[in-house]
């Protein structure tokens, strides 16, 4: 996994203002995992694509739920 860190530093007179960000090579996606009998598993994933979080939330739910109808994966920004 690799992590970006952008740093900034700004001087304006007599005033120094340091700024820090960080960006994440991977995106954040908001997961529901729906069984057969209704019940529902909530989880957010870090991955770098929607089929790599919807192979983590799976195999998280396995252990909850035996049995999945289906699964639903929203990007979140």
């Amino acid at each position: 996994m690799v992590h970006t860190v952008l740093d900034s530093h700004i001087e304006t007179g007599l005033r120094s203002n340091k700024k820090s960000s960080y960006m994440f090579s991977e995106n954040i996606y908001s997961i529901t995992v729906t069984g057969e009998d209704g019940e529902y598993f909530t989880c957010e994933v870090m991955a770098e694509s929607s089929a790599a979080a919807c192979s983590v939330a799976e195999d998280l739910a396995r252990d909850v739920m035996p049995d999945i109808a289906y699964i639903t994966v929203n990007f979140m920004n």
